[in-house]
């Protein structure tokens, strides 16, 4: 599609729009398992996502299966990639081996915030207080789907040049889970499954729950935005590189349901269609994009040791640039006047992250570049070993990206929260030991 096709009226019509296929899934679900005992119904649901598609589908549960949420998991009609889709798919999880723990940390301090910033879309994020309850989980699941689609290995590689799915993929599973959630969280609202006190979503002003533009707009804040934030920090992404991505996660979309109506033709096409719906929903009044602000910017401090608000504020504004200093302030409420004048003198000056070894096969011709990559990596691994909320599952990064971001060291089993206090506490110690050290040498010299 050519760019100049990206018109407000096809967009609009794109709003009226969900995700068929996985909504029939989804009402046949609900219609399964309406009047049955909620740990039947738990069990149920669990066994469904956690299915191996390398084996047959075994019904050991007091609730049949329903036909249609059966054909929904054995369907890959979607994952039918050809050469030049596979091409793009290994060749972007190459780009995120390299550039990994950057973009996972740009997905909060960008991705998530543009996503808050769109202010019908996240009406659902609202009514089904995803991000205010489940804090934890919600941003660390965004993170964890990221991580499992951008996994290699999609497809399973003959010798004769023949090639088909790989069924035991991790982003194969995330996928298809994923795109079921969308669908049952569009049921519930549409039947009015949440708590009404907080209001009615009004389908005629908001659009369909999770309606094809608002998909496809969150996709490319996944690769468009994480492209752009890198670019803002000064990380080199050539224009070939931003192809890739971009193109990989336009694979990504088409796995999760996004109509190929939307799917731009390149990266170029792709910030068309982008900057159109900026102008269309990145409006005010915006009432729930603070509070969701507010929750992500709480979790990264309460996570993170060493990162406190003031260096969280700097590296948002750092990855999101002049251009959306407006939408952060004004959208978002976010005083970018409480940061550091410069962040990599902060994280060498003051944190002394240059003064930790780099990982295998960087290379930084600064100390200053060295920091801000090895706070990524501190970053990467608090993720390790942080729980992911009620599910008691720990944060995975595969042995391929683990080995290239040198993590493999970590524990699998996640810190207990008062070993990560102590680890914080103990940081602060090792600072405040050298800054008196320093204090004293100086002294010492003027002496």
């Amino acid at each position: 599609m050519d760019s100049q096709q990206w018109t407000n009226e096809l967009l609009d019509n794109m709003r009226t729009k969900g995700d068929p296929k996985a909504d029939k899934a989804a009402e046949a679900l609900f219609d399964a398992v309406r009047g049955h005992d909620p740990k039947e119904i738990s069990a149920f649901i669990v066994r469904f996502v956690s299915q191996d598609f390398t084996k047959a589908w075994l019904n050991s549960s007091a609730i049949p299966d329903p036909p249609e949420l059966v054909a929904y998991f054995e369907d890959f009609e979607e994952f039918k990639f050809s050469t030049a889709d596979i091409e793009y798919l290994e060749k972007g999880s190459g780009f995120f081996e390299r550039n990994g723990p950057m973009i996972t940390f740009g997905l909060g301090v960008r991705s998530l915030l543009k996503q808050y910033a769109h202010t019908k879309a996240i009406e659902v994020l609202r009514l089904t207080t995803l991000l205010v309850k489940f804090v934890n989980r919600r941003i660390l699941e965004t993170m964890q789907f990221v991580l499992d689609v951008m996994s290699p290995d999609w497809v399973i590689k003959s010798h004769d040049g023949s090639f088909k799915l790989n069924l035991h993929h991790p982003g194969l599973m995330s996928i298809k889970k994923l795109r079921l959630v969308h669908a049952m969280i569009r049921y519930r609202i549409r039947h009015k499954m949440y708590d009404v006190s907080l209001g009615d979503y009004d389908i005629a002003a908001l659009g369909f729950p999770i309606n094809q533009e608002d998909m496809v707009f969150a996709i490319h804040t996944f690769s468009l935005e994480i492209i752009e934030g890198l670019r803002q920090m000064k990380i080199k992404v050539t224009d070939e590189e931003a192809e890739i991505y971009f193109q990989c996660w336009k694979i990504i979309g088409r796995g999760l349901g996004v109509d190929r109506t939307l799917e731009p033709s390149s990266y170029a096409d792709a910030l068309n269609l982008q900057n159109l719906i900026y102008e269309r929903h990145f409006t005010m009044p915006n009432e729930t994009g603070p509070v969701l602000s507010v929750a992500l910017m709480n979790w990264f401090v309460s996570t993170v040791p060493l990162l406190k608000e003031k260096l969280l504020i700097t590296f948002i504004r750092d990855f999101n640039g002049p251009a959306n200093y407006s939408i952060l302030s004004n959208n978002l409420k976010i005083d970018l006047g409480n940061s550091h004048a410069d962040l990599k003198a902060h994280l060498t000056t003051e944190l002394h992250f240059d003064e930790k070894p780099s990982r295998p096969g960087l290379k930084v011709t600064n100390k200053e570049d060295l920091a801000l990559d090895n706070f990524f990596l501190h970053f990467i691994r608090t993720l390790i070993n942080v729980e992911r909320g009620g599910k008691n599952e720990h944060f995975r990064c595969g042995d391929g990206f683990a080995a290239s971001w040198d993590a493999n060291h970590f524990r699998d089993k996640p810190l207990p929260k008062w070993q990560v206090f102590l680890l914080a506490v103990w940081t602060f110690i090792k600072r405040l030991f050298r800054s008196s050290s320093n204090d004293l040498t100086k002294s010492n010299k003027s002496k």
